[in-house]
């Protein structure tokens, strides 16, 4: 039985190479499966990130101190596919997986997936680069991030997320995968409705009072002080990111719309900026997000397209897994 269903998962199209091994860091260092991806039982809900999205089904190696199928009932209770499932004190299971297994390599394998326009290009956009640093502005959980810096050649990547916890999802995933040390910076930021930004540190207070103090009183509240008016841009890329521009510019599923005139200056001659995000197309219904944060159909060809020396290489319609529209664009500069 447990052989017959190792061939049905190794047969399959979609998920032959997603395996997560729920065991001990010690366990699955004395021996696994190739491909596999090793988070201990006591870890997942804390890393669920990365794993794969909820319509593609994946195989789970359950730890012998829990109960028969208890972990992948937990995943099937939060939405995902688990359809093969092997026990880590089945001999079977070990003896027949042998077959399947592939030489080790350094490169990590992943069960999450990146954004799947941005895996569609990359190898495009990597031949067109030089220096690959690329900025990810609105990095959620880090998926994107650890991706590319995972790949060869080696990304030097910062990340930027208005959310504390999103930032230390990102910095835990790299650090996860080996690649935190290419991560150069991940801090927790916010673009705020002037086009300036808002950092979280303790410096902030002083460096948005300084700026801003032309155009407040000193009698303002601490609260005033710290949210309005934000760090321009030219000061926050050099002084809290120590760069100002980058190769490689990613906004997926992030809208703030005072940032996009914003980024073409941030790119190196020859850079590329990515966009995804969720677009008003006037044929599908969704509540997420609402529409006020949706692109417009045509906004951004229109916006860069009038842009001088900046060129909008592609521009698609696509839906994501649930159905709902996204716009993705890629924009070259073109000159200084």
């Amino acid at each position: 039985m447990t052989a017959q269903l190792l061939s049905r998962w190794k047969q399959s199209t979609i998920s032959s190479h997603l395996c997560l091994d729920l065991r001990s860091p010690q366990a699955y260092q004395i021996r696994h499966l190739a491909p596999s991806t090793n988070i201990p039982w006591s870890q997942l809900s804390l890393r669920c990130a990365e794993l794969p999205p909820k319509n593609i089904p994946f195989a789970v190696i359950e730890p012998s101190d829990q109960q028969v199928n208890s972990c992948s009932q937990w995943l099937s209770e939060h939405g995902w596919q688990c359809p093969y499932v092997f026990r880590e004190d089945d001999d079977i299971f070990w003896t027949a997986a042998e077959q399947y297994s592939q030489p080790t390599t350094p490169k990590p394998w992943l069960l999450f997936r990146p954004c799947p326009f941005l895996i569609q290009h990359i190898d495009w956009i990597e031949k067109q680069t030089k220096d690959h640093i690329c900025l990810d502005i609105g990095c959620g959980s880090g998926r994107d991030v650890a991706w590319l810096l995972s790949r060869q050649p080696l990304w030097k990547v910062y990340a930027l997320d208005s959310l504390k916890g999103a930032v230390e999802r990102t910095q835990q995933l790299t650090r996860n995968m080996g690649v935190h040390d290419r991560l150069i910076k991940c801090m927790q930021a916010k673009i705020m409705a002037d086009g300036g930004w808002k950092t979280f540190d303790e410096d902030d207070e002083k460096m948005t009072t300084s700026i801003s103090s032309t155009t407040r009183d000193r009698g303002n509240s601490n609260k005033a002080n710290r949210f309005s008016p934000g760090i321009p841009s030219d000061a926050f890329f050099k002084d809290k990111l120590e760069c100002g521009q980058f190769d490689l510019i990613l906004t997926i599923r992030f809208l703030v719309r005072p940032l996009l005139p914003l980024l073409p200056k941030l790119l190196t001659v020859g850079g590329y900026l990515v966009i995804s995000h969720f677009v008003e197309d006037g044929i599908h219904t969704y509540d997420q997000p609402r529409k006020d944060h949706r692109l417009q159909l045509g906004e951004l060809a229109e916006l860069y397209g009038s842009m001088d020396n900046v060129e909008v290489v592609t521009d698609v319609l696509e839906q994501i897994e649930d159905g709902r529209p996204i716009n993705s664009v890629i924009i070259k500069k073109t000159g200084p």
